[in-house]
Formats: C-alpha cells, sequence, structure tokens
C-alpha cells in the first residue's frame, strides 16, 4: 500500500507541476483572447455604423432616383413649352413681316394710283 500511496503523491506532482508548466502560457492565451474580444466588439460597432450608413445612402439613392424622374418630366415638359413657344414666335415673326409687306403694297397701290 505504501506503494500506491506515494504513487498517487507523485501523480498529484506531476499534475501540480504541468498546472504550474502551463499557467503562464493560460494566463497569455486568456489575456489574448480578452484583447482579440474587445477587437471584435470594436469591429463589431464599426460593422453596425456602416451599415447605418449604407442604409442611409440606399435611402438618399432611392431618393435621387425618384427626384431623377421627376427632373425627366419637367424636363420634357419644358422643352415641350419651349417647341411652342418658338412655334409662336416665329408665327408671330411671320405676321409682322407679312404685314409689313401688306402694308408697303397698300401704300404702293395708293401710290402708284395717285400718279
Amino acid at each position: 500500500m505504501a506503494q500506491s500511496e506515494e504513487k498517487r503523491q507523485s501523480d498529484s506532482l506531476a499534475v501540480v507541476r504541468d498546472f504550474v508548466d502551463l499557467a503562464k502560457p493560460l494566463l497569455d492565451s486568456l489575456t489574448k483572447l480578452h484583447y482579440i474580444r474587445k477587437d471584435v466588439a470594436a469591429l463589431q460597432v464599426e460593422v453596425i455604423l456602416a451599415e447605418r450608413s449604407r442604409d442611409q445612402l440606399a435611402v438618399e439613392l432611392k431618393n435621387c432616383f425618384q427626384d431623377n424622374g421627376k427632373l425627366a418630366n419637367e424636363l420634357f415638359d419644358t422643352k415641350d413649352d419651349l417647341g411652342r413657344q418658338k412655334k409662336k414666335h416665329r408665327q408671330a415673326q411671320l405676321e409682322r413681316w407679312l404685314l409689313r409687306i401688306g402694308g408697303v403694297a397698300v401704300l404702293y397701290s395708293q401710290v402708284r394710283s395717285m400718279l
């Protein structure tokens, strides 16, 4: 029985020795884990902020596309109005020239009849 008691004590000492030998690397690993978790938490915050920014930009892009459609309609209407205004202006110019020519023709006929 004495031998089994010695064997148990030597096994216990070996376990204690292994624990003491591994204590420093274990502490280092736990310290690294702590800092890695802090880094991961900071990165998760950055991801959340980036996702919010992305979502805001997506809303802004949607609004820009809607505004683009409205502006395209306004541009079409403006060009249509411009075309009508140009047509009216050309007609008014033509009328003025026809009135001038008509006036000159009337004057010419009256002056000719006087002579």
